[in-house]
């Protein structure tokens, strides 16, 4: 751009009139990670079970009690907002997920939530009606109260045995001690029908490295299966002040010159994309007047 060119815009864009503040729309619940299991077969009465996830990224670990590897019934789910829609087919389940001693059922989640802010947990749940008992209806069995627990550290392999040390196991557990998130929740059992829980998390699980969650037993379970677990987030948004090309927290004359550079150069930074269309180019010009008359 020739220096005439120069002069000229310079004098346009200082016949201004208004301050534009640049920034992202609302924003809305993003998935991090989902789970519908339909993979999840052949690994029948594992210690522990590993899921990738059918969406995003992350690591869920089903381990410990009676895991019935080969899944169960799932539920169908649906969330338009998040481009989600996947028919009923398998479900992680255990045959008592409240065993004796130290091998109560549980599963971990593992997800980063760099970026995002207002963590949820959901999943559906539901007794399983495997009539073990010989009751009519299973009332009994099921799934009635729980613990869930988190932490911001990865997690750590950990040797156990369940027999009287006759063998040995390495399943996952925390590293660090664990934060408390909802304990010995009691909820209603149902044999038949799914239901949805949704836990949000704390505000110290935004925009983390690691994010591990866990949900396990606590007395009175028995047999019961999960399904659709969903990370979610809202995405973290950043405010830029349209026209602040130099970074010194204002819009004046000396943000010109390299907002025509930009313009040249046809480089990108996001206080000159002003119209927020992802690229720096002619239609920002109008926009950057504005800005820079207000001052």
């Amino acid at each position: 751009m020739n220096l005439r060119l120069r002069l000229n815009f310079a004098t346009l864009l200082l016949a201004s009139v208004s301050l534009v503040i640049c920034s992202t729309a609302d924003a809305q619940q993003q998935t991090i990670a989902f789970w519908d299991f339909e993979a999840v077969v052949g690994q029948d009465e594992a210690p522990q079970i590993v899921v990738a996830p059918s969406i995003g990224t992350g690591t869920l670990y089903q381990q410990r009690a009676d895991t019935d590897g080969n899944g169960k019934g799932g539920a169908p789910f649906v969330d338009s907002a998040l481009g989600i829609n996947v028919p009923a087919s398998r479900a992680i389940a255990w045959d008592d997920f409240g065993k004796s001693g130290d091998n109560d059922g549980e599963f971990f989640v593992v997800v980063s939530t760099v970026g995002y802010e207002n963590i949820q947990v959901s999943f559906d749940y539901k007794g399983n009606d495997d009539n073990l008992d010989g009751d009519a209806v299973n009332i009994a069995d099921g799934f009635t109260r729980f613990d869930a627990k988190y932490t911001l550290s990865d997690l750590v392999d950990v040797t156990l045995s369940f027999d009287g040390n006759i063998t040995f196991v390495t399943i996952k557990d925390f590293a660090v001690p664990s934060i408390d998130l909802l304990t010995n929740v009691t909820v209603t059992n149902d044999s038949v029908n799914y239901q949805r829980m949704v836990l949000n998390a704390p505000a110290t699980a935004n925009d983390q490295a690691v994010f591990s969650f866990r949900l396990d037993d606590f007395e009175g379970n028995d047999s019961v299966r999960f399904d659709n677990v969903l990370i979610s987030g809202t995405p973290i948004l950043t405010t830029v002040l349209c026209g602040d090309i130099d970074l010194d927290g204002s819009v004046s004359f000396l943000d010109i010159s390299p907002f025509i550079s930009l313009l040249a150069s046809e480089g990108f930074q996001a206080e000159a994309d002003c119209d927020l269309n992802g690229v720096v180019n002619f239609l920002d010009i109008s926009p950057f007047i504005d800005a820079l008359a207000g001052n």
